[in-house]
């Protein structure tokens, strides 16, 4: 198991693992979030990864990630973790890599960046801090993909350390308020990511046999 702890989107580290391994906000774009099932996008995610792994990367040097947005995201999740106590950890990173599913050998490294997390209760919040007029859509329809986000960390946390933590997604706004969802992980859910994991390790080993065919 690889333990990251840093600040998200400052520290290179971060960004140069992320690329390279199957991350929960990759499996967002894979999973449709309506019937829950994998879409062909998984195969576009599984090439950008082998890539990483060769070295290949788009040129993002001079791409910010510190927009208005996720600097206003990042203050409001400072504030928010003020509410809490002592035992969470804010911005912490894990990843582990997969081996097996379902009696299948396979080789993939998985990892999820925790807004929050409380290892001694078990427990971990995905903290969304949207505009005004986001939050008010979530009202209506809360997202999908952001239960999916989470029950995916869940999966990084049973695969490695083979624990089973509860989650929580709150849509957190400063001005209006916040909406809170309890997620688990239920065993159709593992199947769903086992069968993702599966789909994503094969399609990495295709592309770098396409990749070593040209090297």
């Amino acid at each position: 198991m690889k333990i990251i702890n840093g600040e998200q989107k400052t520290i290179e580290e971060w960004k140069k693992w992320r690329e390279t391994i199957l991350t929960a906000s990759d499996v967002v774009k894979c999973i449709t979030p309506k019937k829950m099932e994998i879409g062909k996008q998984y195969i576009n995610i599984a090439r950008k990864i082998a890539l990483a792994q060769f070295g290949i990367s788009d040129d993002l040097e001079d791409f910010d990630f510190k927009t208005q947005t996720m600097e206003r995201g990042n203050r409001l999740e400072e504030e928010y973790g003020k509410k809490l106590d002592g035992n969470w950890l804010k911005n912490y990173c894990i990843s582990c890599i997969v081996d097996e599913v379902s009696l299948k050998k396979i080789d993939l490294e998985i990892g999820a960046s925790f807004d929050f997390i409380n290892f001694k209760d078990e427990k971990l919040i995905e903290l969304k801090c949207p505009l005004s007029y986001n939050f008010l859509d979530e009202i209506e329809n809360f997202s999908n993909e952001f239960i999916i986000q989470c029950k995916f960390q869940l999966y990084v946390l049973l695969k490695a350390r083979d624990e089973s933590f509860s989650g929580k997604v709150i849509v957190y706004h400063d001005k209006i308020g916040e909406i809170k969802k309890d997620v688990s992980l239920e065993q159709h859910d593992i199947d769903l990511f086992n069968d993702l994991c599966m789909k994503v390790s094969d399609e990495i080993i295709l592309t770098k046999n396409k990749i070593a065919s040209f090297l």
